[in-house]
């Protein structure tokens, strides 16, 4: 087999290797399991990546996009599902005092042994005794302290875990857009605090579910239960066109909030093959170039032994410079042009300033007596051939290759 046919054939190799390696990453990145719940690149149940499908191929309004900064640099509303602890929220809100709209749905992660269930549980009897199991509250009061973000607090939000109703006040301003809503659906969270010019759209005044409120010149739209929004529950009662309205009713463009599930932007090319599952197709191309170039690399010639025969000096260009002197020059001034070579590459070897020849000599006969000989040899015959050198090209290549060989024997 050719040279040509072995790099082919390593190189559809390693195609099939990166392709199986890529394959798995690629089926993991559309499940999303390499993501936190909330985040719109997660497809199971805990994600909201079918919102944000949804919306990116509606095409009858804004196109979402996701923001990987602290706070968006760009005018709009934002989606931020359960919001983890972050020193920089403080970024966020003067964005939304700005003039801006956040959308904020709080949840807790996705290890939730004891998260209470949606569906109506019948009373207990007034003479039996609670399980420990029967109300979420005891295990949730610490879970819930050590989730709630900074972010909730500092807009005077407080969350509880427990089934509420998810009732449409009659006062609410979506009333008259969800005139039949549902009255049998409810929630897991509701929120025990919230600013008191709140106005409350879902739940009742109680144990709100939806609230809004002003901050600044901007407006937060304040979810408790942000499983509403996922890939499993969107889809519920009314809740999808809930989504979409809040989304949608400002005209404003959708953003949804990446950096709070741990995806802050960050600069380089690790970060972005790392992201898209491409560390392990671009190592095999890293591995791919390094075997051709070790393949097409010439073997380096082993080094003479101390005091042994050197390789005679082959180089092209001495016969490519001497054609040329022979053609251009006449005799006195291609000798000067060999002897000013060899005087310049001596005081090289010597690791010395351009000097005398006879500063060079002296020079030569401390560090290497055997060669001063040579080099006055040398200077003899290039004495010698300052005659008309047009067409004796046969003379002046063995001249030039023995100064390159005594140059290279003085090193």
């Amino acid at each position: 087999m050719s040279a040509l046919g072995r790099h082919l054939s390593l190189a559809l190799v390693l195609l099939v290797v990166a392709l199986g390696l890529a394959l798995p990453l690629r089926l993991s990145y559309e499940r999303g399991q390499v993501y936190a719940a909330g985040s719109s690149w997660r497809s199971d149940g805990v994600g909201t990546r079918a919102l944000y499908l949804l919306l990116d191929e509606a095409g009858d309004g804004p196109r979402p996009e996701r923001v990987r900064r602290p706070a968006p640099l760009q005018p709009g509303l934002l989606l931020s599902v359960r919001p983890t602890p972050d020193r920089r929220d403080e970024e966020l809100l003067d964005w939304v005092r700005a003039g801006n709209v956040l959308l904020l749905a709080f949840a807790l992660p996705d290890d939730t042994r004891a998260r209470p269930s949606p569906s109506p549980q019948a009373s207990p009897s007034a003479d039996a005794s609670p399980s420990p199991d029967s109300s979420p509250a005891p295990r949730w009061h610490d879970l819930l302290q050590r989730e709630l973000s900074p972010l909730t607090h500092a807009l005077g939000l407080a969350v509880e875990a427990g089934t509420t109703p998810a009732a449409m006040p009659a006062d609410s301003r979506l009333a008259s857009v969800f005139p039949d809503w549902p009255s049998g659906d409810a929630a897991v969270y509701y929120w025990s605090a919230w600013p008191r010019d709140g106005r409350v759209l879902l739940g009742s005044p109680a144990q709100p579910i939806l609230v809004e409120f002003s901050l600044g010149h901007g407006q937060v739209i304040a979810l408790a239960d942000a499983t509403w929004l996922t890939n499993a529950g969107l889809a519920r009662g009314e809740r999808l066109r809930l989504a979409l309205h809040l989304l949608r009713a400002s005209g404003r463009p959708i953003l949804f909030d990446e950096y709070r599930h741990g995806l802050a932007e960050q600069p380089g090319l690790a970060y972005v093959l790392a992201r898209y599952g491409l560390v392990p197709t671009a190592f095999c191309a890293l591995l791919f170039l390094a075997l051709v170039a070790w393949r097409t690399t010439p073997a380096e010639a082993p080094s003479p032994a101390e005091g042994g025969e050197r390789m005679p000096v082959r180089d092209s260009l001495i016969e490519a410079r001497a054609g040329l002197y022979v053609r251009t020059l006449r005799s006195a001034e291609a000798a000067r042009l060999v002897e000013r070579e060899l005087r310049s590459g001596l005081a090289a070897a010597l690791a010395q300033p351009l000097a005398s020849w006879d500063a060079l000599r002296r020079r030569l006969g401390e560090r290497r007596p055997a060669l001063a000989g040579q080099l006055d040899g040398l200077r003899r015959e290039l004495e010698a051939e300052r005659r008309d050198l047009r067409g004796a090209l046969e003379g002046l290549v063995p001249l030039m290759r023995r100064v390159a060989r005594f140059i290279q024997e003085v090193r």
